[in-house]
């Protein structure tokens, strides 16, 4: 599709001998909100990753902005990664450095702007997430869950991205903080950035701001289309997932068909993987803030430097 801005087709990636992700295809048009949903361990991180360019895939292509991102070095990658930004589950944020140097970190990284205008644009994107310039000078582990979140959302904004790719955005927050962030990624359609890809596992989050939706179980959709359509679904694993009644990986034993533009791939093992592997790890920041954050998996992904802790909820 011509105003997609990105397109992926027939996606494998596997680790070890699992296979997390086979033979995906979905685009995700300018100003469309696609929400992926499934369950622990199901692979939309993975997937998210792939999207980014964090992740070298099996087999397949993954186009961004027009662009075959497949085959691209890191230097190459930067300035596509530039015009996206990447929300992760914990917020990524240093847990030794303060609210305003997390936020402004992407803009001392890839910008040249003066400090007067990154501090400038700091308290404009805080402000955008609800949050004053009160909090500049705290870290992380003085913010609620909730503030860390909208921190991670604004250093997201501050390059002004075209896309934005939100990693679990409701994940460990309480109802009132995950109303919060649903009704503001609905919020920043309005003239922000009006394109965004979604992974979660909250049906709330999913109703409130998905156009499209599709349902990952075991690698593949048993689900891609509208919303409403979706959700009125009369497919066994599709209803299984969204009454809960599966295990934490998204596993069903009903049959799976629901799936816009025709049937999905066959089971297959997929082809040997492009290229050597790369070594880093399978998490870091891109775009808003291509901060050294990641899980430590070496071997299956491009390279990115070592992450702070996540453990205490921040990065």
């Amino acid at each position: 599709m011509s105003d997609a801005i990105v397109e992926v087709i027939d996606l494998w990636k596997s680790f070890d001998a699992n296979d997390v992700l086979r033979g995906l295809t979905f685009s995700v048009a300018r100003g469309e909100t696609l929400v992926i949903m499934g369950g622990s361990g199901s692979g939309k991180t993975v997937l998210l990753r792939h999207v980014a360019g964090l992740l070298q895939q099996d087999r397949g292509q993954v186009r961004t902005f027009g662009i075959n991102i497949e085959h691209l070095g890191e230097e190459e990658l930067l300035p596509i990664r530039r015009r996206m930004g990447y929300v992760f589950q914990g917020g990524a944020l240093f847990d030794s450095l303060s609210t305003y140097e997390n936020v402004a970190y992407p803009l001392r990284e890839h910008t040249s702007l003066r400090e007067d205008e990154i501090r400038d644009r700091v308290v404009r994107h805080l402000g955008l997430v609800g949050l004053g310039p009160d909090i500049l000078p705290l870290l992380p582990a003085e913010l609620s869950g909730g503030m860390r979140k909208r921190v991670g959302i604004a250093r997201a904004l501050t390059v002004e991205p075209e896309i934005l790719l939100f990693d679990e955005p409701t994940a460990g927050l309480d109802p009132t903080n995950s109303r919060m962030v649903a009704d503001l990624i609905g919020q920043l359609r309005t003239g922000v950035c009006d394109t965004a890809i979604v992974v979660t596992h909250d049906l709330d989050l999913t109703r409130a701001v998905a156009d499209r939706v599709a349902i990952l179980i075991e690698g593949q959709f048993a689900a891609l289309g509208a919303l409403d359509a979706v959700l009125a679904s009369d497919d066994a694993a599709v209803q299984a997932f969204l009454s809960g009644d599966m295990g934490s990986s998204g596993a069903s034993r009903g049959p799976r068909h629901s799936y816009e533009g025709g049937s999905r791939p066959p089971r297959t093992p997929p082809a040997p993987a492009l290229g050597a592997p790369r070594a880093g790890c399978a998490d870091a920041p891109v775009g808003c803030a291509d901060a050294p954050v990641g899980c430590g998996r070496t071997g299956q992904s491009r390279g990115a430097p070592r992450p702070p802790d996540s453990s205490t909820g921040s990065r």
